[in-house]
This record gives structure tokens, sequence and C-alpha cells, in this order.
């Protein structure tokens, strides 16, 4: 059974050539658990730079988070600490493969309301680009 919630995503993207890049992003989603896994979905605007086309699925399986991108924007990326995982990108002007790695993956959720903390590297062909934090807050709507 699907409820709907409150998501604040806050978030942080530090290249290290300049002052860290800050964005706050709150809207309504769904909520939904399914064998065990939690999920949540909400859909991007011209906010995100994603376009209002483009639903994010979050997915949590126990310490392991996906997000997902599907519409004119469409993506996946796995954050699990201490691993690296290459992920697709999509964007506009053309998609590409990034490394992700996740230095710290903090889930803390329960039935359906919690805070979801990741700080993670990107890498371009094996090279740093980024150092970012994202905060999901999840409340009941």
């Amino acid at each position: 059974m699907s409820k709907e919630v409150i998501i604040s995503i806050e978030g942080k993207q530090n290249s290290g050539t300049e002052a860290a890049d800050k964005t706050l992003f709150v809207t309504t989603g769904n909520y939904y658990e399914k064998n065990g896994k939690h999920y949540i979905t909400y859909k991007e605007t011209e906010i995100t730079g994603f376009g209002s086309n483009t639903t994010t699925t979050v997915k949590v399986d126990g310490s392991v988070v996906t997000m997902m991108r599907f519409g004119d924007n469409n993506s996946q990326l796995v954050f699990e600490q201490g691993r690296k995982h290459i992920g697709y990108y999509e964007t506009p002007f053309g998609g590409f493969t990034v490394g992700i790695l996740s230095e710290c993956v903090d889930v803390n959720m329960k039935e359906g309301v919690g805070d979801i903390n990741i700080r993670y590297q990107v890498e371009i062909n094996n090279t740093p680009q980024s150092l970012n934090d994202i905060h999901l807050r999840i409340r009941e709507a």
C-alpha cells in the first residue's frame, strides 16, 4: 500500500575549485514497501534540472540505496558504503557512465518516515570530479 509523503532533499556538491553548490528541494511523493525494501517516488521539476517529465524512485535495500530516474533524463546510481559502483547518467546533451564511490550511507527508515544521508564521490574516467552530500528526509503528508 502506498502513502503520500513529504520529501525534503538537501544536496551539496563540492568540486574543490569553487564554493560548494547547495540545493534544497521539498516536494510530495509516495512511499511504499515491497519485499522488505523501501521505495520513495517523486516527480522532478525544472528547479532540480531534470524537468517535470522525470520521475525519481529511491530504493532502500538495507544499507544499499539506489536512485533511479525515468523520463526525459534517465539514470541509475547505486550507493553502498565503501564500494564503487558504475552508474549511467543521461543529460539533454547525451549519456555517460560515472563511478560512484560512497563514503557514507546512513539509512534510518521506519514505517515510511525517516532520513537517508549519503556522502559520495563522483568519478568520470576514473578521475574524481566532486564530493557530494545528499540528505533525504521523508515525513508523513
